[in-house]
């Protein structure tokens, strides 16, 4: 009897032992996603597209700027798909990087290039509501008139459609992600004041989802 009993005690410590590594490691991908990744909010408008582009130009070390991607949120538009007629749902707007900006969130398909003007993301909760299925790539829908490409699916319970912006609508936020992972919030906070030129409302470390 006591030597069941210490088999099933030292089977519970091991168990234990496994759980607490699973879960230090699903911490640690959390920190790694956060590190080197800063995202800096502006209540009011802040800079548009094209002179974000234009500030990375003219830097004189053009090699030690992070991958910058501007974005903005615009709340209540109106999407159309083929199976459900219309909802009303956030788009994202951004001028970059989309697979930084969602890192770590794609569900299927593959992120628009920065020059697909066609393309868009939409989330996984979106997918299931416009076409009862997270296999959309390929389909077309429609977001404020103008008909899209469904290129990928992100990952969220969050209804959204992720599309690149025109060259001079204004942003209200700017993400900085650096390949350097030691970079401190400091340095990017000034950044962004070099970028917009003045600091940010709200600043946090992260991307949209790690953060």
């Amino acid at each position: 009897m006591k030597m069941r009993k210490s088999k099933w005690g030292k089977a519970g410590i091991i168990l234990t032992g496994v759980c607490c590594w699973c879960l230090a490691l699903c911490f640690l991908t959390k920190i790694e996603q956060k590190a080197g990744c800063f995202n800096g909010y502006f209540s009011s408008p802040a800079v548009t597209c094209g002179e974000v582009r234009r500030f990375q130009e003219q830097s004189q070390k053009p090699e030690m700027l992070p991958e910058i991607t501007a974005w903005s949120k615009e709340e209540g538009q109106q999407i159309c798909g083929k199976i459900r007629e219309s909802v009303t749902e956030d788009v994202w707007k951004l001028s970059g990087n989309m697979e930084h900006f969602f890192a770590g969130s794609l569900a299927g398909g593959n992120y628009p290039w920065e020059e697909d003007e066609e393309g868009c993301m939409i989330s996984t909760a979106l997918a299931e509501k416009l076409f009862g299925t997270q296999r959309i790539e390929g389909m077309q829908i429609e977001i404020a008139g103008e008909e899209y490409w469904i290129r990928g699916c992100v990952k969220s319970r969050e209804a959204f459609a992720a599309i690149h912006a025109e060259k001079e609508e204004v942003m209200q936020g700017i993400f900085l992600s650096y390949e350097d992972r030691s970079v401190s919030g400091s340095s990017a906070k000034n950044l962004l004041g070099q970028i917009v030129g003045r600091e940010p409302d709200g600043f946090w470390e992260g991307n949209l989802y790690s953060a």
